[in-house]
């Protein structure tokens, strides 16, 4: 019983010791001790993001109805799901009798919630008569990166062409909650080129193209100064 408790002890503290170097190295490291292997390279963790939709809401009371940060209204659809007006703080929405608005209303929920065209179609309040109208599907949102992708994203940005500026540039921006994708022309040439939209980039010049997430509003200074100081 001695020998093999001592054996016991023995393998667990090598197989903590083993497990330790395991979580140093990035092609082996898992969550928190991934994200600080990635934070190095500059690469973090994106976080789970929420379903996005859009409303157009006809107010049928006399009395205008005043929506900001602060107060919002609550819809449910068709799996009871609630869904909250978004409006950006020092912004507000005014609903207007019989005045279609529309406005974006963001998931309680995190992660990929589907609503299709006309699934939100009640109001959480006997307070207002609002005619409610959703004639698109919703933004599907996301759950929080996982391992595999971050670990991918991390290798991508520390290959051969992730070591130079444009590349750690599109790093950078990638990692904008909101962001999906981004494309960086590098006219290096001795003449004038076309991007594929149609974009003339003069030589020396540099033009960033980026897909973001539909009805997610990102501050153009926020993206303007990542380039600037990556550049």
């Amino acid at each position: 019983i001695y020998l093999e408790n001592v054996s016991l002890l023995i393998n667990n503290l090598l197989a903590v010791i083993k497990m330790l170097y395991s979580e140093l190295n990035i092609d082996t490291a898992t969550g928190v001790y991934l994200e600080s292997l990635c934070s190095l390279s500059g690469i973090y963790r994106k976080p789970a993001t929420k379903s996005i939709a859009v409303l157009k809401l006809i107010n049928n009371n006399d009395d205008p109805i005043l929506l900001d940060s602060s107060k919002k209204l609550e819809f449910i659809d068709g799996n009871n799901i609630s869904w909250f007006t978004k409006v950006q703080v020092g912004s507000q929405v005014t609903l207007i009798k019989n005045e279609p608005t529309e406005v974006i209303v963001e998931c309680e929920k995190n992660g990929p919630i589907v609503a299709p065209s006309g699934w939100i179609d009640k109001l959480i309040s006997n307070e207002y008569n609002i005619t409610i109208e959703q004639e698109n599907d919703a933004e599907i949102g996301s759950y929080e990166e996982n391992d595999s992708h971050l670990r991918l994203r991390r290798n991508e940005s520390m290959s051969t062409k992730g070591i130079s500026v444009l590349e750690t540039l599109a790093g950078a921006l990638l990692n904008l909650s909101g962001i999906e994708d981004v494309k960086v022309y590098n006219n290096d040439s001795s003449s004038m080129i076309t991007s594929a939209d149609g974009t003339s980039i003069n030589v020396h010049d540099i033009y960033v193209v980026l897909r973001k997430r539909q009805n997610v509003k990102i501050d153009g200074s926020l993206i303007g100064s990542i380039i600037y100081e990556k550049l």
